[in-house]
């Protein structure tokens, strides 16, 4: 598959000119899934600022509270959903979308740590698409860091998008699982988690972020100084990164691809050499958040990136997640040759859903 051709904001085969070239008239969406870090409250502001400059359409939230997302909503001019974790331990997740949500299902029983939301979205002049934001469980202390749960986690996820084999669907999240073929650099995943437990120490405030016991496996945990001495000389921590590598599981990523869904971000950028990473987003270590899409939506990918730090985007102040931007070409619903009508695709009036 081949990303398109025509450019991520809009620019190319638009409804109206598509359909005076005889084309199939397309609608464009623009679809984000972030990691705002333990309720995201102290910094909605430049989340507010980095949403608003990714223009995005739709946007699934892992780490949210009600609080954040209703504001988020209200600043934004979008409908939203919440749904708590099942296990009553765990994060929430929300659902920010430009258009009205026909259906919420949040999952109470789902057998998972962290909460999955499951929504219906119906772009104006667009087929409805079925929506499901996960955040699989964070694990990396335990057993080949974790992926059993996440595994587990998972075939409920795929079991219940099983079910609606007929529709469009995303699935987006924080998977907390590496892909086939791209690498982790746990050198520095180490450095960074050692950096927070000494800031820590100084009396920041860093709720939610990783501290070295987080992300070295019990064993390990005693030869922490070691360890850091090791990772701090360039040869040796190069060795430890493929160690590591090696050691971290891929499964999780490569059964949701065997499912059939597609990581549109390996679309978008097929030489793994180039692929950049999302976590942590002022040291990245490693990519741990995906957007897959089923068959009919991954054909109308345009575009799908990591965002980064600019002047008018505070990727690094906003959270410790970078966000991913997809865009994707829907095929509309209009008859060919009808002209959009006027004010198609302008930001739907503010509403919470509950």
């Amino acid at each position: 598959m081949r990303v398109s051709e025509r450019t991520a904001d809009g620019e190319g085969d638009s409804e109206d000119t598509a359909a005076r070239n005889g084309q199939v008239a397309t609608r464009t969406v623009r679809v984000m899934t972030y990691n705002i870090l333990s309720g995201g409250w102290p910094r909605v502001d430049a989340l507010e600022a980095v949403m608003r400059d990714a223009q995005a359409d739709l946007i699934g939230m892992q780490e949210v509270t009600k609080r954040t997302v209703n504001e988020l909503a209200s600043r934004l001019g979008m409908f939203s959903a919440l749904a708590p974790a099942a296990s009553g331990r765990g994060s929430a997740v929300g659902l920010l979308s430009r258009w009205p949500l026909r259906e919420v299902h949040l999952h109470p029983k789902a057998p998972m740590r962290n909460a999955l939301l499951e929504a219906v979205v119906e772009p104006e002049g667009a087929a409805p698409v079925r929506i499901f934001v996960a955040h699989l469980a964070a694990s990396y202390s335990a057993w080949r860091g974790g992926e059993g749960e996440r595994l587990r986690e998972l075939a409920y996820i795929l079991g219940q998008m099983g079910k609606r084999a007929d529709e469009p669907r995303l699935l987006m999240g924080d998977f907390n699982s590496l892909p086939p073929g791209e690498r982790l650099l746990a050198s520095r995943l180490l450095l960074h988690a050692a950096q927070n437990d000494a800031r820590r120490a100084q009396g920041d405030d860093l709720t939610g972020q990783p501290g070295v016991k987080k992300v070295l496996p019990k064993p390990l945990r005693p030869l922490a100084s070691a360890l850091l001495g090791v990772v701090r000389v360039p040869a040796l921590a190069w060795a430890g990164d493929l160690a590591a590598s090696a050691y971290v599981p891929r499964a999780v990523v490569r059964q949701t691809r065997a499912a059939g869904y597609t990581d549109l971000y390996t679309v978008a950028h097929p030489d793994p050499r180039q692929r950049e990473m999302s976590c942590p987003a002022q040291n990245p270590a490693g990519r741990i958040d995906y957007i897959f899409a089923s068959p009919a939506l991954a054909a109308g990918l345009l575009a799908c990136e990591l965002l980064g730090e600019t002047p008018t985007s505070p990727v690094l102040r906003a959270s410790d997640h970078r966000p991913m931007l997809a865009t994707l070409a829907l095929a509309s619903t209009r008859r060919r040759g009808q002209r959009p009508q006027a004010g198609s695709g302008s930001a739907s009036p503010s509403a919470a859903h509950p």
